[in-house]
């Protein structure tokens, strides 16, 4: 495993459409300069000189919209230069379907007066308010159908909730008796149908709907005396569906030995629906399979933290476990859940905290995280090589790090 990239604070990077490895960096915290990740490429000649707080990018690679301290600003010729479309922005969407349709979430409004959703439908030159009187307080998520621009969604504090008329109007948006407030994952797969993953303290459940009704397609409840929580699903090329989640009980109907030892407070747990919707498997895996993926040949790619007794009888891990309250792991699955293919360490002497993993086309597996190792193996050609905790420009008690490895 290589460690290409070590990043100081609390970032979030963006993949560039145009760049297979490329990301643009964003961040909560400001900082006066633009943030890019080539991995050989050069970064793209631009006016904006401040990271931006949110970035999103279309396919083309051509259309860029950014928050930056707040307003919104948007850059048609691939990020050379931008121009400011809105202010008081915290959130923001383009619609597929509809180049020219923008929606925004206010950062402050006047209740009553303010739409905390606002629309555009000419590319940023004007903006128009939706519905008033939201039934949903913030707005955390914000996403589009992928086809009609029409059709929004919001994750807010109180719920999941649909418009179908541009945010004229808003419908709680997951069937009856689905606790809203429960649902850890959700994805999209078809344009009319979603997987949903809830957590409860008695049942977890996978459930397919349908997104005009709402309806239920087909479900699965997740069952044991420890509860369950659905935390991550993906649909592979072949049909089959893929999730993780954990329980506190260690008496879930698994189909197999576990993959690695059963923690006594409560383990993960891996498993596979067939294109039936009948099961293929269901396997313990102690550690919490926080984030996963899945690559061409089928095998999962999964990250999480771990000490050394968490990996139990796993035959060859490479690496070693470098100390502190845990290290980051990655560990490689068969495409059935039979057994563990590979197992890796990665960590220093402080505590390492994986956040997203993902297979590229080009076959590599890309893992970043957060780090308090002072001592974390990076590679000769890093952009940063050093540990700057309390001395960086970005600075959130912690490094942010990007590791490579060939699949």
């Amino acid at each position: 495993m290589a460690f290409g990239v070590t990043i100081s604070g609390q970032i979030r990077l963006v993949p560039d459409t145009r760049r297979e490895g490329a990301f643009f960096i964003t961040s909560s915290q400001s900082s006066e300069r633009f943030g890019y990740i080539g991995l050989g490429a050069p970064a793209p000649r631009t006016n904006l000189d401040a990271l931006p707080q949110w970035l999103t990018i279309n396919p083309a690679g051509d259309r860029i919209l950014a928050i930056v301290s707040n307003s919104l600003l948007l850059s048609e010729d691939s990020g050379a230069t931008f121009r400011k479309l809105s202010d008081n922005v915290s959130r923001v969407a383009s619609a597929p379907g509809d180049p020219n349709r923008i929606y925004t979430a206010r950062y402050a409004r006047m209740p009553g007066r303010d739409s905390l959703l606002i629309r555009s439908d000419d590319g940023g030159i004007t903006w128009k308010d939706t519905t008033l009187d939201v039934p949903f307080p913030s707005i955390l998520q914000l996403m589009v159908d992928p086809v009609d621009p029409n059709i929004v969604f919001v994750i807010g504090g109180s719920g999941t909730y649909r418009s179908l008329d541009g945010g004229a109007s808003w419908q709680l948006w997951t069937p009856p008796g689905l606790d809203n407030i429960g649902v850890e994952a959700i994805h999209f797969f078809e344009q009319e149908e979603v997987w949903v993953g809830t957590a409860s303290i008695t049942s977890g459940f996978l459930l397919k709907l349908n997104l005009q009704e709402p309806a239920i397609v087909t479900g699965a409840m997740f069952n044991g005396a420890g509860g369950a929580q659905i935390s991550k699903i993906r649909v592979a090329a072949d049909g089959r569906t893929f999730v993780a989640g954990y329980s506190l009980g260690a008496d879930l109907p698994i189909s197999g030995s576990a993959l690695t030892p059963i923690r006594t407070q409560g383990s993960g747990f891996v498993g596979v629906i067939e294109r039936t919707g009948e099961f293929g498997a269901l396997r313990y895996i102690g550690v919490s399979p926080a984030i996963f993926d899945l690559a061409a040949d089928g095998s999962v790619h999964l990250a999480t933290q771990a000490v050394p007794a968490d990996l139990g009888e796993i035959g060859t891990v490479q690496g070693t476990f470098g100390g502190g309250p845990n290290d980051a792991v990655w560990l490689v699955l068969s495409p059935n859940l039979d057994n563990v293919v590979r197992a890796t360490w990665l960590g220093g002497d402080g505590e390492d905290v994986p956040a997203a993993i993902a297979v590229g086309r080009d076959g590599k597996v890309r893992l970043v995280g957060a780090t308090l190792s002072r001592n974390l193996p990076v590679s000769s050609d890093a952009l940063q090589r050093d540990f700057t905790l309390y001395g960086g420009q970005l600075l959130i008690g912690g490094e942010g790090f990007l590791a490579i490895a060939p699949q």
